[in-house]
Order: structure tokens, then sequence, then C-alpha cells
């Protein structure tokens, strides 16, 4: 029987939760008890959170026989261009069952396209998502497609770029003390 596309729900989460564990986290890494409910935290307060969402954008699931098999979380944003007023959706946590990639993330990723949003973006996206987007007609735009960091520890993080070029090295590994020193 072939799987649906639907709208997340809150009573999603358990179900999601869990592919998200075992897609990101495929080693089986140890959790503690309260995984399940950090889960439902974040997963409430960043793909189901009412106030940002005038209800006709939504993230979305894939289901197949009564099982969550794939997760597209989708947050609209509105926003405003050259005075213009636009909703965007942004497209985070691309979750696919290994027994179910191909058509499932499809299906998820053109229901998400052809909604009502003005302008369709996605985060960190894989090179097999990134494949996908481009061929469903998406673009991607190489003078905005950076990795930003915000480094907690700013002068012990630039020593580390200086220490991937080898005449910088030694100097780098020569103020590594003072780095930390002024790091806190």
């Amino acid at each position: 029987m072939p799987g649906a596309v639907r709208p997340f729900v809150e009573s999603d989460v358990p179900q999601v939760a869990d592919l998200h564990r075992r897609v990101f986290r495929p080693s089986g890494s140890a959790v503690n008890g309260s995984w399940l409910n950090s889960y439902r935290e974040y997963f409430a307060e960043v793909f189901l959170h009412r106030h940002l969402s005038d209800g006709r954008i939504s993230s979305l699931v894939y289901e197949r026989d009564g099982r969550i098999r794939g997760f597209l979380g989708v947050m609209p944003r509105r926003m405003c261009f050259n005075g213009r007023p636009l909703l965007m959706a942004v497209c985070s946590q691309f979750a696919v069952d290994a027994g179910e990639r191909g058509q499932a993330g499809l299906r998820m990723l053109k229901r998400c396209l052809a909604g009502p949003q003005d302008l369709t973006i996605t985060d960190e996206a894989s090179d097999a998502t990134r494949q996908m987007w481009e061929w469903c007609g998406g673009e991607r735009v190489l003078p905005h497609s950076m990795r930003w960091v915000r480094p907690l520890r700013p002068v012990q993080f630039a020593l580390s770029v200086l220490a991937k070029h080898r005449p910088l090295k030694l100097l780098a590994g020569a103020a590594a003390t003072d780095a930390r020193m002024i790091d806190e």
C-alpha cells in the first residue's frame, strides 16, 4: 500500500523523534530517559509553534502502514522584500527511513514546494537532498550557501584555523596557552 504525505501534528512527535534518532544517530548512541521530552519540546517549539503560522504552511510526514517513515520540518516565516510582504518556508530536519528513501522524500519535498509560500529555503542540506531540490527545480545559491560559525572561544578558534596552515602551525602552538587565558 502506498504511503501518504500529510501535515505533522503533535501526536506524531514520538514517532518522528524515533525516526530522527534512527536517521541522525544510527550508531544507537546512548540517550537517557528524558530524550523523548527533549524532542517533544524541540518539535513543539520549532515546528508546531502556532504563533508563527496562519495554518497554510506546516511540517510534513510521510506515513505508510500506520507508521511515520519520513519527516520534513517546515517553519513559516514572514519577511519583507522591497516593501512587499512575503511568506517564506524554511525547511529543516529532513529525515526519511532508510527503507523509504527516494519516493517518500521526493513526495514530501514536492508537496512543500507546491505550498503558498513565495520563497523556500533549507538549512545544511546533504548532497542527496541538494540533488533532490535541484531535480524539483530548486537552485543552490552559492554566495548565500555559506556556513556561519560563532566560536565560544574566539582566540582558540583563530589559532586552530592558523594551525591548519603548515607555516603557521608552530606559531599557533606557541600561543595556545595565552589563547586559553584570553578566552576565559
